[in-house]
């Protein structure tokens, strides 16, 4: 039992002075008393500080580490230490980390002639007063006179950047995502502007003169139809099924081009293909006298001929999107179904009034036809393709999308003529099945306005080969005879181009 006494008394006085040297190291540094100026103090409570005296030391409650409770300046302070710094709720004004009760911290005014915290004692920077405060400062509520040190707010250099900032930002894209943003949308809308490049094979209608022995002089044919430019739009709408993967439908179409071409001969001089202009019937000299042609289409004062087309897209795919390494490089493949439909107009007029050329009071000859042919195709087949977008800033992207397929043509003609001589009207109808051929390419641009918005242009080209077009279906053997062969020409081809300019919308 000694022996453990004798033991733990070493102990325990090692841990009492060890405590005594701590409280005495945490002990508050009181500076040494200095005589008042012009006299002496002996009242230890009483100090005037000077600048030989030692600066007090932070104090700071026992136990707890000396980061605590140091307030964080929230602009920059230059000028005197702490000059204008305005400490946090709940702290001393003097920025020491000592905390006071709120009622506390609105009753301390820096009393009169008191040096502000942090300026060395003795020392009056220039442009101070005596007592410490900038000259000319006005009083402050909480502080009394406060000091007005030169101190930068820099919250308010920040809202001015920042509201630059923010302009660049409007004006900007959205950079949402970053470089590794994926290409993706769920609505889109494009108003698109095509035009169609032309109307197909030349066909011609009438000359001016009988050709006779030499070629005819052609004044209307479909070379003088000029198609304007067509307006329409495009919707798709994806749904996601996997990671990565959609479907996507697609709605092409509501456009219409459509031209007109008249030609009129004062002297009846217009004739027609129908009668190889004039030659056949031929001419005779009499009697009786006989002009070429026909009654109903050749000696003709006035021809004319109609053009009117439309087509109209939808289509079914499964994209399935990847994304290079680098984040700039994404595209995607698709494969699908898509049905084209292209439907045509086309009408040729002709009106005949001339002088009996044999005179004698009789009656002039007169005549009229009206040939109309309407085509329609329907194109159905699978097709393939893909897109690719290069990234160059985040929230701008450039690309471009190819599909094409080989495809099923049901194409339907169907002719009506009228003319003067027929007993009636003329029906004739004729359809084929065959092959066709349908690609797509479009040139695209995108600029992301918010999360949900991205603004789209670009360029697009369609081309369709093996569909029956209106005009070259036109039959020229003469109604007015025997012999004539009901036919469907589905060989022809289209070629539209155009920009488009639209949005997509994301969830």
């Amino acid at each position: 039992m000694k022996t453990r006494w004798a033991l733990l008394l070493p102990v325990l006085l090692g841990t009492l002075a060890g405590s005594r040297l701590e409280l005495r190291a945490q002990a508050p540094t009181v500076p040494p008393a200095q005589p008042a100026p012009g006299g002496s103090s002996t009242d230890p409570s009483v100090a005037v500080p000077s600048a030989a005296a030692p600066v007090p030391a932070r104090q700071v409650p026992l136990g707890i580490p000396s980061t605590l409770g140091a307030p964080t300046p929230s602009g920059t302070v230059s000028g005197p230490a702490y000059a204008g710094f305005v400490a946090p709720a709940g702290y001393a004004p003097g920025g020491m980390g000592d905390m006071l009760p709120a009622t506390a911290f609105a009753a301390q005014p820096f009393p009169p002639g008191m040096v502000p915290p942090g300026m060395m004692p003795g020392v009056v920077p220039a442009g101070y007063d005596a007592s410490g405060y900038m000259m000319g400062g006005a009083p402050d509520a909480a502080y009394g006179a406060a000091p007005m040190g030169e101190y930068i707010d820099e919250g308010n250099i920040g809202s001015r950047t920042e509201r630059g900032l923010d302009l660049i930002r409007n004006l900007g894209p959205y950079p949402g995502g970053g470089w590794c943003s994926p290409r993706w949308f769920d609505v889109a809308v494009d108003f698109m502007y095509l035009t169609r490049e032309d109307t197909g094979r030349t066909v011609n209608f009438m000359s001016d003169g009988p050709a006779g022995m030499g070629a005819p002089f052609i004044v209307l044919s479909t070379d003088n139809l000029d198609f304007d430019q067509g307006a329409g739009f495009r919707f798709s709408a994806a749904l996601q099924v996997g990671a990565s993967s959609a479907l996507e439908f697609g709605y092409f179409g509501l456009f219409n081009w459509a031209s007109a071409a008249a030609v009129t001969s004062p002297t009846d001089d217009l004739y027609s293909v129908m009668s190889d202009y004039g030659n056949n019937p031929p001419p005779q000299v009499g009697p009786p006298i006989v002009r070429g042609g026909f009654t109903d289409t050749d000696s003709a004062e006035y021809g004319s001929i109609e053009y009117s087309s439309n087509f109209d897209s939808l289509e079914l795919d499964f994209r399935r999107r990847w994304m290079a390494p680098n984040c700039r490089l994404q595209g995607s493949w698709l494969a699908g179904v898509r049905y084209f439909r292209l439907e045509e107009q086309f009408r040729h007029n002709t009106r005949v009034n001339y002088p009996d050329p044999n005179g004698g009071g009789a009656p002039p000859i007169t005549g009229y036809m009206n040939y109309n042919v309407g085509t329609a195709n329907s194109v159905t087949g699978f097709q393939m393709g893909g897109d690719l977008w290069a990234t160059l800033f985040p929230g701008i992207q450039v690309g471009s999308e190819l599909k094409a397929g080989i495809f099923g043509n049901h194409a339907d003609q169907v002719t009506l003529i009228e003319a003067a001589t027929l007993a009636g009207p003329l029906s004739e109808t004729a359809d084929r099945d065959s092959a066709a051929f349908i690609a797509e390419a479009g040139l695209m641009g995108n600029w992301r306005v918010n999360q949900h918005i991205t603004l789209r242009g670009g360029y697009n080209f369609l081309y369709v080969d093996g569909v029956a077009l209106a005009a070259e279906n036109f039959n020229a053997a003469p109604p007015f005879v025997a012999g004539r062969v009901v036919g469907i020409n589905s060989n022809g081809d289209v070629f539209y181009h155009g920009f488009n300019a639209g949005f997509e919308w994301m969830w």
